[in-house]
């Protein structure tokens, strides 16, 4: 009777030959993930499909297209520059706004203080008197 096979032993195999280092450098992180050095490997190449896919040009490497990211960091930069010059232009309007509203109670505190009565002889101890009532 034969037995049935693994399903390892019937799926593709390839050999790769690998620069030196990688083989010993796929079994550290394998060991570090708890996986085997094929499954490592397989989960690696996945994962550079995946984010083929997904059009993850972060994780692209050298193939980077240089002008173009100098171009998106130049927008970028142009993008922070508005938005600071809008903070400081915001930033402006408060403080503006704040010092018109100081002095508007200054000057509401003033007025009050001009309404009172003037503090002079006889009419100084009745204000005092009045006021020590309140």
């Amino acid at each position: 009777m034969q037995r049935k096979p693994f399903p390892s032993e019937t799926q593709e195999r390839f050999i790769v030959r690998f620069p030196d280092g990688m083989r010993d450098r796929i079994s550290e992180v394998a060991k570090a993930g708890h996986r085997s050095m094929n499954a490592e490997i397989v989960a690696r190449i996945r994962r550079s499909f995946e984010l083929d896919e997904a059009g993850d040009t972060a994780q692209a490497g050298p193939d980077l297209d240089v002008a173009e990211l100098k171009k998106e960091i130049a927008r970028l930069c142009r993008l922070l520059q508005e938005h600071k010059d809008a903070a400081a232009g915001l930033f402006e309007a408060h403080k503006e706004a704040v010092v018109t509203e100081a002095l508007k109670r200054l000057r509401s505190e003033a007025g009050e203080a001009a309404s009172l009565p003037k503090a002079t002889g006889d009419g100084a101890q009745a204000a005092r008197r009045t006021s020590k009532k309140t």
